[in-house]
């Protein structure tokens, strides 16, 4: 995942400890559901988790099982020949910003192109939102924190049908507890009069579960701008951005086969049983206690 070297990560993190990175190689050589891991990645999910060793662990275990039992947002990559993903990056736009806020955050805007809703695919657009994720963190190591905000410009309630609460959660628990990144905040913006319907489905679905505190909503691009300290307006012309990052996902197109596989738990080898989607998501409540955590 990280291409960062682990040299690299102790110079910009004088909290990283090699007698950390040893713990975790060594608890990790027994969990033999587990992949190979790399010391840089080890440094990724440490900074993660400000260095605690047992948060660590969970965050892995997490990571790995979650990327296993979410076909739908880690399965069939390829930004080149996969049809499906190809009418995405037609319908979607997810950028990585090169300006941040004040504290260092990355930000990833994303906006509708075509605002038919029933070109919507909430899971299409997911796992190209985590292609971006993957390939900042793979370029960048650690980092402060990221943001996502979601332009609501064309949006209204038609496409709050193309959502699923179970998708939802999916993606928002795979942020919160898996994505190898500190995750700061969720922000939807323009949610103005012609996005009322589509806030109210924001409020009732997500405001009242345990993401809360890092979920904002703002009536426009400048409210947003003065909370992020950001102007949004000056990132420059949206539709250039959109196709510098898809070429930059083409050129990672070796990166993301070999992903399918890399980033996975081998579910046989697993104590005390496999993990399938049904014990980890449930209908309702994640079942995180489930993994084994030694």
């Amino acid at each position: 995942m990280n291409s960062v070297s682990i040299n690299e990560e102790m110079k910009k993190n004088p909290e990283l400890k090699k007698e950390d990175i040893k713990a975790l190689e060594e608890w990790s050589s027994g969990q033999l559901h587990l992949p190979k891991i790399s010391e840089s990645d080890f440094a990724l999910f440490l900074h993660c988790n400000s260095y605690d060793v047992e948060a660590t662990k969970e965050h892995i275990e997490n990571f790995y099982t979650m990327r296993t039992h979410l076909p739908e947002f880690f399965a069939d990559r390829d930004p080149e020949k996969n049809a499906t993903l190809r009418k995405t990056f037609d319908r979607v736009s997810i950028i990585s910003l090169e300006k941040r806020t004040k504290e260092g955050y990355k930000i990833i805007l994303t906006r509708l192109i075509d605002t038919d809703a029933n070109n919507y695919v909430f899971n299409d657009a997911i796992k190209f939102l985590n292609m971006v994720l993957d390939i900042c963190v793979h370029e960048e190591g650690t980092s402060e924190g990221y943001v996502i905000v979601v332009d609501l410009n064309g949006a209204n309630i038609s496409h709050t049908t193309r959502l699923t609460w179970l998708g939802l959660k999916k993606f928002m628990l795979y942020i919160h507890k898996a994505a190898p990144i500190k995750w700061k905040g969720l922000h939807y913006i323009n949610t103005g009069k012609s996005s009322n319907e589509l806030e109210d489905f924001v409020v009732e679905k997500i405001v009242n579960s345990i993401f809360v505190a890092r979920i904002s909503l703002h009536s426009s691009m400048e409210k947003a701008g003065d909370v992020l300290s950001l102007d949004i307006k000056s990132i420059g012309p949206v539709l250039a951005l959109h196709k510098a990052e898809i070429k930059k996902l083409e050129s990672y197109r070796n990166w993301f086969l070999k992903s399918e596989t890399q980033f996975k738990v081998n579910e046989t080898l697993r104590v005390g049983g496999p993990m399938d989607a049904d014990k980890l998501f449930g209908a309702d409540k994640p079942n995180f206690r489930n993994l084994d955590i030694d």
